[in-house]
């Protein structure tokens, strides 16, 4: 079982903005992901915490509080299949970024 703590997953999440989207975006979009990187980095646990109870519900939240990577990876992908592309922060997110998003967060989990 794949699984991350809110800190790893802060981490996840930095390293994908800056890898996948800070390179995508053009002029103050860029510099608003750049200032975001460290939020969401420090904010991680606080939005793992607010989710909880629907990553409960989804089956996706393990005993010890932590993401279960294998569980919610598939789930997140049909669900943006199912959505087509969406747009997050005038960048267009779809199914390839859900790839991406799950090859980082399982070189931080445990």
């Amino acid at each position: 079982m794949s699984k991350i703590s809110g800190q790893n997953l802060g981490m996840a999440l930095g390293q994908y903005l800056e890898q996948e989207l800070v390179p995508k975006a053009d002029g103050l979009r860029k510099v608003m992901l750049y200032m975001s990187i460290p939020v969401v980095g420090g904010q991680a646990q606080q939005m793992l915490d607010k989710y909880k109870p629907a990553l409960s519900a989804l089956g996706a939240l393990t005993d010890d509080g932590m993401i279960d990577l294998d569980v919610l990876y598939p789930r997140l992908k049909d669900a943006v299949h199912k959505a087509g592309k969406v747009p997050v922060m005038g960048i267009i997110f779809d199914e390839s970024d859900v790839d991406k998003l799950n090859a980082v967060a399982q070189q931080y989990a445990q």
